[in-house]
């Protein structure tokens, strides 16, 4: 089976563009094909990138490892989608938690033991599942006089699948037991000191999961098989993989795997590990005409949901209706509006806004003790909802520039200075006129990110907005260009005065009177996006600040429109592509209109 599947990603491809599934697509895709448990591309190696973006059609090689980690990956999915789990041996886990999760993959009965030293009070313990009172023991008297004695309750219990959430308390059963006079050392109060389950004993085995019956359409229980269904299920999974309509010499050789096979159940696993190697699911495989309607659809799925069409989207395909506009609006509209469009904020969103790189930065500690792992994800969590209104909300693009409102909790919020923000939940928040923030530019993911770890960088910040917002790159700079001296910043030079040095090389100037300005508008933000008026003891200079330069992008909307349709085709294509009739007063879903309309997006 490996000798073939190898053949078979070397099969040529009569085709002008093979492009290859990146990372995320691969997992996304496998997870709406099988349903699978597990991100089977964790391991892989990481994908190249170009024009900013990682979906890129002549970045996005093979190389004898990932063809390696091709092989190990199906192998391992077609075995958890079809070969039913083995039931485990009787374990020990124990807890400390009174509060705690239990992962169960069988249903089968467990002995549970909670033990709880300290003082010998009359108690009641209360083992509750998922909230719900589930045992309630006498506490065990001790067996010896002795005061610290640890005493427990023992018992049994059935569980079913799942991930139960796991609760003990104590309960007074009368008065406490009064202190020895003239004791030096009394015990402590009784507390919980840990919960032990052993099992599963008697463990059934549980019926056939969401995968197998993606495999198996038929409806057939494990064992009950026929050729006939085989082909049938097959038919259809290959059908679904390759996002496209399937020969029948396609299906014959896919049931030869069966054929050849011991048991249907094991053909069908074969048949499946030969499906996800074949070149007809790793690569969306695009001809140098036209797209069929099946293309089409495959182009537009990856694009709004880094995945496979849905069945829907591939009757629609079948049909031969996708390019009617009506009706090509409506799946655009139905597509955003769909969970799996959260791959459009994470893989478009974060790669345009370098938000990504969050996960990898490490803020210095000694100057930013506040920056925490919590506050991290809080960033990150920001950012993905503020896109997300955008884009589901039917917001203009140029929110992206001018919005006065984000999404906090209150940790977030007090980080920021906004007021009336309270609880862990992230909600709306329409910001109030002295907040210093609104839109992308004063999110404190991107301030991060466009930052050195200890310091600020209106270089790096001016950059990104050239890139980011205005399509207009600089250049990259000279070779031996000394480095910033940092030593003085904030003791005796600001920002400010430090690059007007550096800018004093004739060989720098240029590019750098474009940079710094819109760099230095955001210097009141510190390298983690925290408003400061002052930087060690010197006051901060910037210029005419963040509101002026969002009021002038603001002004330069259609520049800013057109930059964002550019990153935005180029991702949907894969190929450096731009979009030129664009105004800004564009609702998302507009412009990803306007993009698929494009004659290129149907070539």
């Amino acid at each position: 089976m490996r000798f073939a599947a190898i053949l078979a990603l070397l099969l040529p491809l009569h085709a002008q563009t093979a492009r290859r599934l990146n990372r995320y697509e691969y997992n996304a895709t496998v997870r709406d094909l099988l349903a699978t448990p597990f991100q089977p591309a964790a391991d892989f190696p990481v994908d190249d990138s170009g024009y900013g973006f990682d979906n890129i059609a002549d970045v996005l090689s093979v190389s004898p490892v990932l063809m390696e980690k091709y092989l190990a990956a199906a192998e391992k999915i077609a075995r958890t989608a079809i070969i039913p789990p083995t039931p485990p041996q009787p374990s020990v886990q124990r807890f400390a938690a009174r509060d705690f999760h239990l992962k169960l993959d069988f249903e089968g009965d467990y002995d549970v033991l909670i033990a709880v030293p300290g003082r010998p009070d009359p108690l009641n313990v209360v083992f509750s599942i998922d909230g719900v009172p589930a045992e309630t023991l006498p506490l065990a008297t001790p067996t010896e006089k002795r005061v610290d004695q640890t005493r427990s309750s023992e018992f049994r219990i059935r569980f079913g699948r799942g991930n139960p959430r796991l609760s003990v308390e104590l309960v007074p059963d009368g008065p406490p037991i009064e202190a020895t006079p003239g004791e030096k050392h009394p015990p402590s109060p009784p507390h919980l000191g840990y919960v032990e389950l052993r099992g599963p004993y008697n463990p059934r085995t549980p019926p056939p999961s969401e995968s197998y019956r993606h495999v198996f359409l038929c409806g057939h229980a494990p064992g009950h098989h026929t050729l006939a269904c085989a082909r049938t299920n097959l038919a259809d999974l290959a059908r679904r993989a390759y996002r496209r309509p399937v020969t029948d010499d396609e299906v014959d050789g896919l049931m030869h795997f069966v054929q050849q096979a011991e048991t249907i159940d094991q053909g069908m696993q074969l048949a499946l590990q030969a499906i996800l190697v074949s070149p007809r699911f790793l690569f969306r495989i695009e001809p140098a005409g036209s797209l069929d309607d099946f293309q089409f659809a495959a182009r537009l799925s990856y694009f709004l949901w880094s995945s496979m069409p849905d069945e829907e989207l591939f009757q629609v395909a079948a049909q031969r209706r996708l390019r009617d506009p009506e009706i090509l609006r409506a799946q655009i509209h139905r597509m955003l509006l769909d969970p799996k469009s959260r791959a459009l904020v994470e893989n478009f969103g974060g790669q345009w806004l370098q938000t990504r790189n969050l996960d990898n930065l490490q803020p210095d500690p000694s100057k930013f003790p506040q920056f925490t792992n919590e506050l991290r994800r809080d960033m990150q969590q920001e950012t993905r909802l503020f896109l997300q209104s955008i884009i589901r909300d039917e917001r203009p693009v140029s929110d992206f520039l001018s919005a006065n409102y984000t999404f906090l909790n209150q940790r977030l919020a007090a980080f920021y200075g906004v007021p009336n923000v309270e609880g862990a939940e992230f909600r709306r928040v329409d910001l109030p006129p002295d907040s210093h923030r609104g839109g992308i530019l004063t999110l404190a993911s991107v301030l991060t990110v466009s930052s050195y770890p200890a310091r600020t960088s209106p270089v790096i910040r001016g950059k990104w907005i050239l890139e980011n917002l205005l399509d207009s790159a600089p250049p990259p700079p000279p070779p031996n260009v000394p480095k910033l001296d940092e030593t003085a910043l904030g003791v005796t030079a600001t920002m400010r005065q430090r690059l007007e040095q550096h800018r004093s090389n004739p060989a720098c100037r240029g590019c750098h009177a474009r940079m710094d300005p819109l760099g230095f508008s955001l210097e009141n933000y510190d390298a983690i996006g925290q408003w400061r008026t002052h930087d060690g003891d010197l006051p901060i200079d910037a210029g005419d600040g963040p509101d002026t330069l969002k009021q002038l992008l603001f002004k330069d909307q259609d520049r800013f429109a057109r930059c964002l349709a550019a990153k935005l085709m180029t991702y949907a294509l894969g190929r450096k592509a731009s979009l030129p009739s664009v105004t800004g007063n564009e609702t998302f879903s507009q412009l990803v209109e306007a993009i698929i309309g494009e004659p290129n997006a149907t070539k």
